[in-house]
This record gives structure tokens, C-alpha cells and sequence, in this order.
């Protein structure tokens, strides 16, 4: 990642197709400037909105929490009173492990382990079970502290009349950082990882520029 001193506040992405992540970010109601081959998005903003209905989700193929494996797995589990609570949850009990590869809930309960993406498939069941309204976002969370930037996968819930952020894998960290979402999950079926991996190849930025 590359940092210019600025003091506009924001950071540039170049990227494969700008397009598809401009069309999210217009979804979500977020202020950037689209040029040939790159997008600027402005720091500091708040998810205004959130493409997706408000209303709760049957278990798909990916998050299938009326599994046999994820049921056991929920009746486990202590009482949660708010997304929050669930988040802090897995951040403290769910080990780190970068030994897999985007696994199924019911996959995740059984290896007790994964990566973002495997914290943001469990954040996802254990949520959808509640009735909350949970999706999956693929982009880069950019840190500050350590002026580095990478791929992750964190979740957005719909609770108390908005969506939110929660980041289970990263947890109270995330405060150091900010994240610039390039694709959601709306494909839960068996085909999730096809076009997942087709999007983040052409979502991928080619160079992160940072102007703070």
C-alpha cells in the first residue's frame, strides 16, 4: 500500500473492473469519485444502506444452520442478547487457523476453526438462527497501525432498524482500520465459491493508494 501525505482524507484503489465495486458502493450509499481503472472512496463515512431485505433467512447450502452439525453445535452456546455479544463470542472462542479454504457452516462447527471467512460463515448461522438479518462481505481491511492492507472477509447485520458491521475475526482490532467492501455473498447454494472466485479476481485491487 502506498501513502501520500494528505489531508483529504481518502484512498484510491485500482482495480480490474471498478464497475462492479462502484455498484455496491452506490447500494450502500457511499460518497466516491469513478475514473478510468480506479475508484477513490472518502474515509470516515457510515453504511447508510444495505441492498438486502430486512426479513429473516432460511438456512441456505453455505450457512445451513438447521443442519444436524450446526444444531448441536447451537445448543452450546450461551444466550446471546444482541449481534454484539455474538462477535465478542467467536472472537474469544473460535481458533485462528488458516487451514481452510471457505468452508460450509456445518464444516466450520466440525473443524472448530478457520480463517475470516469461516468466522463470518459461523457470525452468519449463529445470527440467521436468532432471526437476524446477516450477510457476508468480501473486500480489504486496510491498517492503519501497520500501514498494510488485505483481504478479509467480515459480516453486516440488520439489528435495532439499521446494518452494522461486525468483524469476529478481527474483533476490537478492526478500530485500527477501516474496511472498503468490494463484493457481498448472494450466492449461498452449492456453486457459492464459482462466482465468488470470478469477482474476487476482477474486484481484486491492482494498488492502494492512501491519502491521510
Amino acid at each position: 500500500m502506498k501513502i501520500i501525505k494528505d489531508k483529504s482524507s481518502r484512498v484510491e484503489i485500482k482495480l480490474n473492473d471498478p464497475f462492479l465495486v462502484a455498484g455496491l458502493w452506490k447500494k450502500m450509499g457511499f460518497k466516491y469519485e469513478q475514473k478510468a481503472g480506479s475508484l477513490t472512496y472518502f474515509l470516515g463515512q457510515k453504511v447508510g444502506k444495505f441492498p438486502f431485505a430486512t426479513k429473516a433467512q432460511p438456512s441456505t447450502f453455505l450457512v445451513n444452520y438447521e443442519s444436524t452439525e450446526v444444531k448441536g453445535y447451537l445448543k452450546g452456546l450461551p444466550k446471546f442478547r444482541n449481534s454484539s455479544n455474538v462477535e465478542g463470542y467467536l472472537h474469544k472462542h473460535f481458533k485462528k487457523s488458516y487451514s481452510y479454504g471457505f468452508l460450509r457452516a456445518s464444516e466450520v462447527v466440525e473443524a472448530n476453526q478457520g480463517d475470516c471467512t469461516e468466522h463470518s460463515v459461523l457470525f452468519s448461522a449463529i445470527n440467521r438462527n436468532r432471526g437476524v438479518p446477516t450477510r457476508i462481505i468480501h473486500g480489504i481491511f486496510v491498517d492503519l497501525k501497520t500501514r498494510k492492507a488485505f483481504g478479509h472477509a467480515w459480516n453486516m447485520a440488520y439489528e435495532n432498524g439499521k446494518w452494522a458491521v461486525f468483524d469476529a475475526a478481527l474483533g476490537a482490532y478492526a478500530k485500527n482500520g477501516f474496511y472498503l467492501p468490494l463484493l457481498y455473498i448472494d450466492r449461498e447454494d452449492m456453486g457459492y465459491k464459482r462466482p465468488l472466485t470470478m469477482d474476487t479476481f476482477a474486484t481484486l485491487p491492482s494498488e492502494i493508494i492512501l491519502y491521510q
